[in-house]
């Protein structure tokens, strides 16, 4: 028996084949399929290529069970239905089992324990496992929230570039950097450098979230002021679901903000309820996908 595991989220849909012991013996990586952002057919051709590149080379007979994540599963009843629909055409024959990006994010970082998980990449959310309830809290979308996420990261630095270069903020080294680093002839050449060159792609602005680290480098006093900022956003996600759980609980975690490291941990920690422990997460998301079908088709469920 051979397992795949898909996590399908808002920029990027990742594919891993394991074997009976649970080594990961493939891996492919393809755009998002997400029916929101690409069309359903497109999205039908990403699921089936990244299932066929895996399974090219297997014996003829080998059984394969699918376990996928993807990102718009759960609360619209109307963009489920589509998914679901996505995945009949991309992945028949083959016996699957669909669930949220998110829960085989929690499942494969708490290795099936229950606890919380924060995601931190483009977007940001929180979602916990209690007595076999998921809930969550945040993923409103950039338009709507979002806050602790590396486009709210992004918007943050930008904002206080327009904030110093009017001088209703005191100038620090930040002008100076965004400038050197995007390539701006004027301090106003930003506004042509969104609308013209990253066209406000939501994607292309998160991922200036980087300058974060740059600003710690250079101990730019707003940046610190930023990770503080950064830390009670993810800490009020956690700590909203924290509070269904009456003794101890964990809460691991992914996505991209996180490789700020022990910076933004610490002070994460700090901020965290007395019963929440933070703790480093144990398998991928992609193997979470796989564990959470392995316990439908147990349970005589698919």
């Amino acid at each position: 028996m051979y397992y795949i595991g898909i996590d399908g989220g808002g920029t990027k849909t990742s594919f891993k084949l394991y074997d009976e012991r649970g080594d990961c013996l493939k891996k492919s990586e393809k755009p998002t399929c997400h029916p929101l952002q690409v069309q359903s057919k497109e999205a039908v051709l990403i699921l089936k290529e990244g299932v066929e590149e895996l399974v090219e080379g297997l014996d003829a007979g080998s059984k394969v069970l699918i376990g996928l994540g993807l990102a718009g599963y759960g609360e619209d009843d109307n963009l489920c239905n589509k998914i679901e629909a996505i995945c009949d055409q991309a992945l028949t024959p083959y016996e699957y089992c669909l669930f949220n990006d998110v829960s085989i994010a929690l499942e494969g970082a708490l290795n099936g324990e229950e606890g919380i998980l924060i995601i931190a990449g483009t977007g940001s959310i929180a979602l916990s496992k209690h007595d076999e309830v998921y809930r969550r809290v945040g993923g409103w979308g950039y338009m709507l929230g979002d806050e602790g996420s590396a486009y709210w990261l992004a918007k943050e630095i930008f904002k206080e570039y327009t904030m110093q270069v009017d001088g209703r903020s005191k100038q620090t080294g930040l002008v100076d950097l965004i400038k050197n680093k995007l390539s701006l002839e004027n301090d106003y050449d930003l506004i042509s450098y969104f609308a013209n060159e990253i066209k406000n792609d939501r994607s292309k602005i998160a991922n200036h979230a980087v300058l974060l680290e740059n600003l710690i480098q250079l101990e730019d006093p707003f940046a610190f002021e930023l990770l503080d900022q950064l830390a009670k956003q993810l800490a009020l996600l956690v700590n909203t679901l924290g509070k269904d759980f009456n003794g101890k609980v964990k809460v691991s975690y992914l996505g991209g903000v996180f490789n700020l490291g022990e910076l933004l941990f610490e002070k994460l920690e700090q901020q965290l309820a007395d019963h929440i422990k933070l703790v480093e997460p144990i398998h991928s998301p992609e193997m979470g996908a796989v564990l959470l079908a392995k316990k439908k088709k147990v349970e005589g469920e698919l």
